[in-house]
């Protein structure tokens, strides 16, 4: 879905999505551990890269295939103001879930999500990633989030601020759930 957004909607030409998105990606997905595996294994890695430079679309990409090759928590670190948690949110949601999650437009709803980005060209018939962030601009990760769906059979997808009171909630719900390592 993703590569065919960029081509449709972002008028990418296919050498730029294969050279920007598709190569970088396999290369880092080939470093990462196997999610299948039972055994722990550690990996870290940074985006950096000049403003502008197509960083977000590179770990969307990544975001993306993590996804279909069956990671179920997917943590993005998105700076430390509530305004640019807020944009990343925004751009997952298009990008990556295909519908919006401020609570707002989430209360008024019923399990009917109005079709954005990704989900504009190919409509997917169910939620495959559940968001435990929104778009809001206090839509960060706290403990009345934590505990909404602690099963992990779907993947999860949190938009956090580089704080350490939100990080401090991240780990208390991960190091506490034991239905992550199932």
């Amino acid at each position: 879905r993703y590569k065919t957004y960029l081509k449709r909607i972002k008028k990418w030409d296919d050498y730029t999505i294969e050279r920007s998105i598709n190569e970088p990606t396999d290369f880092i997905m080939n470093k990462l551990s196997n999610p299948a595996e039972t055994t722990p294994e550690e990996c870290y890695g940074a985006v950096f890269g000049y403003v502008q430079s197509g960083k977000t679309a590179n770990y969307i990409g990544l975001i993306n295939k993590a996804i279909d090759a069956g990671y179920k928590i997917i943590l993005v670190l998105a700076g430390m103001h509530n305004n640019l948690r807020s944009q990343t949110q925004m751009r997952i949601d298009e990008e990556v879930l295909g519908f919006e999650t401020s609570i707002e437009y989430l209360k008024g709803k019923s399990s009917e999500y109005a079709r954005i980005g990704v989900s504009s060209i190919i409509p997917q018939p169910k939620i495959t990633v559940e968001p435990l962030t929104s778009r809001d601009e206090r839509g960060d990760f706290n403990r009345n989030r934590a505990g909404v769906n602690r099963t992990f059979r779907i993947p999860k997808i949190i938009v956090a601020k580089k704080q350490s009171s939100v990080l401090r909630n991240l780990f208390d719900v991960f190091s506490s759930n034991h239905d992550i390592v199932t």
